[in-house]
């Protein structure tokens, strides 16, 4: 969808839905966005307009979760805009926790990273009948690893062998957020607490959903000495997955990652800095064992 398609969308939904628009609309890459007030209650609220069809896929498994661990979506309409309860404004976010953590314990890292497994956990309990339609399996998801493992060898194709057997034997299948990181839980107040947004909206293992934790918030966390390790344990111990298991797919997970950004940027910023994770992640393995 274009964003002037999407801005005709989104004025629709204003007349359709009874909003009063607060301020501009914006845009992203993948989404027109606008915050609103609900007449019908005075409350306030986010529309947002997919662009991309992997957004739209995103608003109806959001829908589907029905507000249970994720923002709640008032109203969804056929083009896949929704209209979604605002998270708080909040002086401190998951991110600041990670970010301004203080030796030697990393005690608020640590809390950040316990409350998005929590949030994770949530999601899968949802029940899993009649999944949303268009999600998307995993295997899919990890096809841009699997032709980069070809062409280039080396760190891809460790990850993308590794990413084939875990594929092959997939466990606790669930509808993933696909994105869980600290931007995308965030704080709806005492009665809601932390809820996720912006799913991507995938099937397959419900460990797949832990990874993105590990490389996030920043460079500086991500990397600081010994993370990796104590927050795959911390993760571990939280939501039951099994410890090796997760290092596997950050391994796969990286490798994807960094084919992403390979493939536009070379093999440097972002996408060494995600390789070194997945290298982080094989030295651990080695040394368990």
């Amino acid at each position: 969808m274009t964003i002037e398609a999407g801005q005709a969308v989104l004025h629709r939904c204003l007349r359709a839905w009874d909003l009063e628009l607060l301020g501009g609309s914006w845009t992203t890459p993948s989404s027109c966005l606008a915050r609103v007030r609900r007449r019908v209650d005075d409350t306030l609220a986010i529309v947002k307009v997919p662009l991309v069809e992997e957004e739209r896929v995103g608003s109806g498994v959001l829908a589907w979760w029905s507000g249970d661990g994720a923002a709640l979506v008032h109203a969804i309409d056929d083009d896949g805009a929704v209209l979604i309860e605002l998270a708080e404004d909040s002086d401190t976010t998951l991110a600041d926790l990670a970010r301004h953590a203080s030796p030697p314990a990393w005690a608020s890292d640590q809390h950040a990273t316990r409350t998005l497994v929590s949030a994770a956990r949530r999601l899968h309990q949802h029940p899993q009948a009649d999944p949303p339609a268009g999600v998307v399996p995993l295997r899919r998801w990890f096809r841009d690893l699997f032709s980069r493992a070809e062409e280039v060898g080396g760190f891809f194709a460790r990850a993308a062998a590794l990413a084939d057997e875990l594929l092959e034997d997939q466990r606790d299948l669930r509808v993933l957020h696909g994105d869980i990181h600290h931007g995308n839980v965030l704080w709806f107040g005492r009665a809601r607490g932390w809820l996720a947004i912006d799913p991507k909206g995938l099937l397959g293992e419900s460990t797949f959903d832990y990874v993105n934790i590990l490389t996030n918030p920043d460079r500086a966390t991500m990397l600081r000495p010994h993370r990796l390790i104590e927050h795959a344990t911390l993760i571990s111990e939280v939501s039951g997955v099994d410890r090796n298991r997760l290092l596997h797919w950050t391994i796969a997970w990286t490798g994807l990652s960094a084919a992403w950004y390979h493939s536009e940027h070379g093999l440097d910023g972002f996408a060494a800095d995600m390789m070194r994770v997945g290298l982080q992640a094989e030295q651990a393995l080695r040394e368990s064992t």
